[in-house]
């Protein structure tokens, strides 16, 4: 099940993140309306989330679609304060379509989502990798769970990253917690991920071996 973990005094910061906040005459019944009805400019709807009164808010969480992410990444730390669980959905179709400016709102979070998420964006995206390895260091438990399944999927990227991700926590010092997290899906998958953790790295060769370079010549280097 999705679980939220603050670290001390995180939560609290997050609340106070620095944003160019809206007057307090706001009129947050008429911007809920338009979120209602699907009639909300862009860039009403992170402040309406982050600043208008929690009873008007909470019920229209599930209309929190940010379809435009400008200036979004600040905000979302305060709806996720705000809301916790409650944010999470809408956090996570976010950072799906923009991992850069979302991805660190979900640091406190932990899903299978939010894992296959983070096991992608290490494998794929320079600019996610380091947010992408600090989650995975801050839940290896849950991390693990939700990734030996699809790192013995069928091969593709998907699989691939999630091997990764196993590896980074094996090389970290999280390998108890991968065992532990494959041995509770049978012995089949408890064997398939010992040897995934047992193989020398440099023996995981592509399936095409590409030519060697011409100035690649073994004497010479």
């Amino acid at each position: 099940a999705p679980a939220i973990d603050w670290l001390p005094g995180e939560r609290d910061g997050w609340r106070e993140t620095a944003v160019q906040r809206w007057a307090p005459e706001k009129d947050w019944p008429g911007v809920a309306l338009r979120i209602a009805t699907g009639r909300a400019r862009w860039y009403e709807v992170a402040p309406f989330f982050g600043e208008a009164p929690e009873a008007v808010a909470r019920p229209l969480l599930g209309k929190l679609d940010l379809r435009e992410t400008y200036d979004a990444g600040p905000w979302m730390r305060i709806v996720a304060a705000r809301f916790e669980l409650g944010a999470l959905p809408a956090l996570v179709k976010a950072a799906g379509h923009a991992p850069a400016e979302i991805a660190g709102a979900l640091l406190p979070y932990s899903s299978p989502a939010v894992a296959v998420h983070m096991a992608d964006w290490l494998a794929r995206l320079k600019s996610v990798r380091r947010v992408a390895l600090a989650w995975l260091l801050r839940h290896p438990v849950a991390a693990a769970r939700a990734l030996v399944p699809p790192a013995l999927d069928k091969a593709g990227a998907s699989r691939r990253a999630a091997e990764r991700a196993l590896l980074v926590l094996h090389a970290n010092g999280h390998t108890t917690a991968v065992r532990e997290a494959a041995r509770s899906y049978g012995i089949d998958a408890e064997a398939a991920i010992e040897t995934l953790l047992s193989t020398d790295p440099l023996m995981v060769l592509p399936a095409r071996i590409p030519a060697n370079p011409a100035w690649a010549v073994p004497g010479l280097l």
